[in-house]
């Protein structure tokens, strides 16, 4: 039973984990542009200035 659960729930698992892992970079990457892009603005502006 044990091993049938750890072949068969062992990928879901993964899958899952993969999914949230995923979701997480992808916030934590959209934060970093979002940053960046808010930076550049404010440094383009100093420069206009």
């Amino acid at each position: 039973m044990a091993s049938r659960c750890a072949e068969g729930c062992t990928p879901a698992s993964i899958n899952l984990l993969y999914a949230l892992f995923s979701d997480v970079i992808f916030v934590l990457f959209l934060k970093v542009q979002r940053y960046k892009n808010q930076y550049n603005y404010k440094h383009k502006n100093k420069k206009e200035w």
